[in-house]
């Protein structure tokens, strides 16, 4: 066997910082309970001391344990310091809009400077605020409403925005509730980027200003979502997160305007690592932009003191530093990708390179091919996991957009605070602002070509990691010869396709209720045996916390949604059948109080005077209740009164009632409490599940 100093290019900054993310990204699937992960940690753990042990490398296992330890330590603490003290309650709420996202009937704002019943907070708030359209940043806004403490994970999903922003709570209050105190100012880069979106609102056309203001500062919350899904989809959405070649652009730019100053090489350096810290602050510290720009000032000192730049420990330097401020930012799907990025290019670009040079390729069109090849084979895994999608035309659109779009930004990050400075001067937006109509154009085009959309299942997290540890074996950093990578390679994708096969192997014994939670609105998931029913309303607050939870969690649509209230017209991938009951019988109704037999259940509208009381399903005998919007306490006890052996009931509004009387084995109250028919209560929180088997009832997170 070959020593391991030959077998891997060993550096220990790099390989430091992964044994922390994977330290912080193995604590939280080990809290989750996820065997899969953490078996298959163990595994790679265990054969990595079985093979430093034999090389005698006992330093280097002996530091990367220590740096996985330091990794899970940092997410217990993080996660328990993020909103530790804070409670969900009703609250008097005072603070100033730091930012606002617009929707048609609503506005989303996150509150700076908070105060809680007059004690000031040192975190954030995020408020929805229905029927407004009226508020704008700077002001300082006054309302009394229910606080629901913010979750970093929900169904799984890291929410980045919270953590970024140090959101501790939400609320959803109604506009009529909110009261605008006074005007408190902007910081400093609250101004400038006003300024420039008002000049760029002014000379350009909606689209144009709001995608070229998502270029410069990365805040996408102004774009229309189709042109959105149309970078997404043609593979050029990193041209609106600030990142490498956004910070490359304005590092070049920089350095060429410097070149003939004196002592440039010493002075460059701290210019250029000065802007592109103001540019980060004016970016939000995005954890892209961050790296990008640690990594331009690494390179800069290098040229000082005359030593080699090595990529690999330049990207750990920026990793660790990240992960030193925002530890769990190693959730964050940004992060990921800009740190993929950078890691792709390093591991493919000798490889391809030496192809291109082989079959003798223009140099100029060897050098495009080889980086857009690159970014797009590393980041693939990523986008499909998050994405479910892939476009054949990804590589053409970059090779054909990228370069156009470095003179559209040049000229952007130029003239933008020139406009500001002499707004006479906005008539030369109209450059720029054509330009990145063509990339849009390109981007809506491509995005149309559905022959050359790929869409993938769902594909476990296991399986992403696999196929990366493959890339690495194949890549310069593994010294073996072809075949054995390969042979390697294989085995390990071979491993990993079984194992997710067998996982999802349909379960047919599955009896639990889900409760979704979402800014205070409740829906439920009943599945019984394989067959997922979805009972609720899809209010807008709750769509993408169902959409999340039958693409992410169960990766399957409902067999049936069931109208609580009034029925909407909603077009959505979660359910097959959708069902709202009436009085008469009308098609695609259930009429009230009639059974009906659904697959492998009974299902019954209670009604009580033309009411909808609830929905009663029937599962071999095993009895859930829903109570609808419409119920009373009156038509609750009434419903259940006539029914014998209701085994769960679930009804919201009624905390403050006495339910004693009702006859259930457990009642689930505000999508909060379960209160036992012994009167054992248990208080739940997000979004969770309570599973059957035989007569034992278990709870889970789903969070």
């Amino acid at each position: 066997m070959k020593k391991a100093s030959r077998l891997i290019n060993y550096r220990p900054l790099f390989y430091g910082f992964i044994a922390i993310a994977l330290g912080i990204f193995f604590a939280r699937h080990f809290l989750l309970g996820n065997t899969l992960i953490i078996v298959a940690v163990s595994c790679a753990f265990f054969a990595l001391a079985v093979i430093l042990t034999f090389t005698k490398h006992l330093k280097r296992l002996l530091a990367t344990l220590v740096a996985f330890a330091i990794g899970i330590g940092v997410f217990a603490l993080s996660s328990y310091n993020f909103n530790a003290g804070y409670q969900s309650g009703t609250y008097c709420v005072s603070g100033r809009v730091s930012m606002v996202a617009d929707y048609s009937l609503a506005q989303s704002v996150v509150l700076d400077n908070v105060y809680l019943n007059g004690e000031k907070i040192n975190k954030n708030i995020k408020v929805f605020v229905q029927n407004s359209n009226t508020l704008e940043v700077g002001y300082v806004i006054t309302f009394t409403e229910y606080l629901e403490k913010t979750t970093l994970f929900t169904l799984g999903s890291f929410n980045n925005y919270e953590y970024k922003y140090g959101i501790a709570m939400s609320a959803t209050v109604q506009d009529s509730h909110v009261t605008i105190d006074r005007f408190a100012g902007l910081s400093v880069s609250e101004s400038l980027r006003n300024s420039v979106k008002l000049a760029l609102e002014t000379n350009l056309s909606d689209q144009e200003a709001s995608v070229c203001y998502a270029s410069l500062f990365g805040d996408k919350s102004l774009i229309n979502g189709e042109i959105a899904n149309n970078f997404s989809i043609s593979g050029i959405a990193h041209l609106l997160a600030i990142s490498g070649l956004h910070i490359g652009f304005v590092a070049t730019l920089i350095s060429a305007l410097l070149k003939k100053i004196p002592y440039g090489r010493y002075i460059r350096p701290v210019v250029i690592g000065g802007v592109l810290l103001f540019y980060c602050y004016l970016c939000s510290f995005s954890v892209s932009c961050i790296r990008a720009t640690i990594m331009a000032i690494m390179m800069c000192l290098s040229e000082i003191f005359g030593g080699h730049y090595d990529k690999l420990n330049s990207l750990a330097v920026a990793g660790l530093a990240i992960l030193l401020f925002k530890p769990l930012s190693v959730f964050d799907a940004g992060f990921l990708l800009s740190f993929f990025c950078v890691l792709s290019i390093t591991m493919f670009v000798p490889m391809i390179s030496r192809l291109f040079n082989k079959i003798k390729m223009p140099q100029w069109l060897s050098n495009a091919l080889t980086i857009v090849i690159s970014v797009q084979l590393g980041l693939l895994p990523l986008t499909i996991y998050y994405y479910q999608q892939a476009s054949l035309l990804s590589i053409l659109t970059n090779l054909l957009c990228v370069p156009v779009f470095e003179v559209f930004f040049i000229l952007l990050f130029i003239l933008s605070p020139l406009v500001c400075l002499i707004p006479a001067l906005g008539f030369l937006l109209f450059i720029p602002g054509k330009i990145i109509s063509g990339i849009m154009l390109i981007a809506e085009v491509v995005a149309k070509q559905h022959w050359a959309i790929i869409n993938f299942v769902l594909i476990p997290t296991f399986v992403i990691v696999a196929l990366y540890v493959v890339m690495f074996i194949m890549s310069h950093f593994i010294n073996l010869k072809f075949k054995q990578k390969v042979c390697y390679g294989l085995i390990l994708v071979f491993i990993s396709c079984i194992v997710a096969f067998g996982i999802n192997l349909p379960i047919n014994q599955k009896l639990n209720i889900s409760v979704l939670n979402s800014y205070g609105n409740s829906e439920y998931v009943l599945e019984f045996s394989g067959a997922k029913y979805y009972v609720g309303n899809l209010e807008t607050t709750s769509r993408l916390t169902a959409k999340k939870y039958f693409s992410s969690v169960v990766r399957s649509s409902a067999d049936g949604l069931f109208f609580l209230g009034e029925p909407t017209y909603y077009e959505s991938e979660v359910y097959k059948e959708a069902y709202h009951a009436t009085i008469n019988e009308d098609e695609g109704c259930l009429q009230f109080n009639q059974n009906y037999n659904l697959k492998n259940i009974t299902v019954t509208a209670k009604s009580i005077d033309g009411t909808l009381c609830g929905y009663l399903f029937n599962y071999n005998n095993f009895k859930v209740f829903v109570c609808s919007d419409f119920a009373n306490y009156y038509h609750l006890a009434s419903v259940i009164g006539d029914e014998s052996g209701i085994d769960v009931l679930i009804c919201n509004d009624f905390a403050e009632q006495d339910l004693s009387n009702i006859n259930a084995r457990y009642i689930v109250v505000d999508s909060k409490t379960i209160i036992s028919n012994s009167y054992h209560t248990i208080n739940m929180s997000g979004n969770w599940t309570i599973d059957f088997n035989n007569s034992k009832m278990s709870l889970r997170s789903l969070d």
